[in-house]
C-alpha cells in the first residue's frame, strides 16, 4: 500500500504579521499634515479597531479624522495634542442646559443632592407628629402607599425613636374580623 505525500501551501502573511513589519518615523519627525488608521494607531498606542471605533462613534475627547474616498486620515495635530496630555478641543461644546425642563427653576447647589419634597416618609412622619394614627388602610388612601409597615420600621432604625403600635380588632364588610396595627 501505498502512502501520498501531501504538502500545504504557506498560509499567506496575517494582517496583524504585515502590520509588524512596518516602521513608521518618530511623530515629531512626520511631516505631513494626517495619516492613516495603521500609523495613527501606532503613534497613540491603541489597535487600528479603537481607532475605527472612534471613527464610528465619535466619543467625547476621541480624535475625530476626515474620511477620503472611504478611507480615514486622521490628524497629526489632534495626535500630538491627545498624546501631550490635552484633550482634543471641540468645535461646538454641547450645552447641557439645553435639555432641562425647567432651567430658571433650579434648586440646588453643587456638589450636593437636592432635598427631596413630598415624600411618603415625610407624609407619615408629619401624621404621626400630629398624632393622626395612621393604618395600613389609610395609608393607601393618604399617602398613595401600601408599605406603611415599612416606612415606620425605617423611621424607627433610623433616627432610633420609639414607635408605639398596638393590634386592633375590626370588623370587614363581609363579616370577618381582623386585626389590624395602628402606629
Amino acid at each position: 500500500m501505498q502512502t501520498a505525500t501531501v504538502q500545504h501551501p504557506t498560509p499567506p502573511a496575517t494582517s496583524a504579521a504585515r502590520r509588524t513589519d512596518q516602521t513608521f518615523p518618530p511623530l515629531d519627525q512626520e511631516t505631513r499634515t494626517h495619516v492613516g488608521t495603521e500609523q495613527a494607531a501606532f503613534y497613540c498606542m491603541r489597535k487600528p479597531q479603537t481607532m475605527r471605533m472612534w471613527a464610528a462613534l465619535e466619543p467625547k475627547g476621541a480624535i475625530r479624522p476626515i474620511r477620503v474616498n472611504g478611507r480615514l486620515a486622521w490628524p497629526i495635530a489632534e495626535i500630538r495634542k491627545l498624546l501631550s496630555g490635552g484633550a482634543p478641543e471641540m468645535k461646538t461644546p454641547p450645552n447641557h442646559t439645553a435639555f432641562e425642563s425647567a432651567p430658571d427653576k433650579r434648586d440646588y447647589t453643587p456638589g450636593t443632592l437636592p432635598k427631596r419634597k413630598n415624600t411618603v416618609t415625610a407624609a407619615v412622619l408629619a401624621g404621626l407628629l400630629e398624632s393622626n394614627y395612621p393604618t395600613g388602610l389609610e395609608s393607601v388612601f393618604k399617602q398613595s402607599t401600601t408599605r406603611l409597615a415599612a416606612v415606620i420600621h425605617y423611621l424607627a432604625r433610623k433616627y432610633c425613636w420609639h414607635i408605639d403600635r398596638r393590634s386592633i380588632a375590626t370588623g370587614t364588610n363581609d363579616g370577618r374580623i381582623e386585626e389590624i396595627t395602628v402606629y
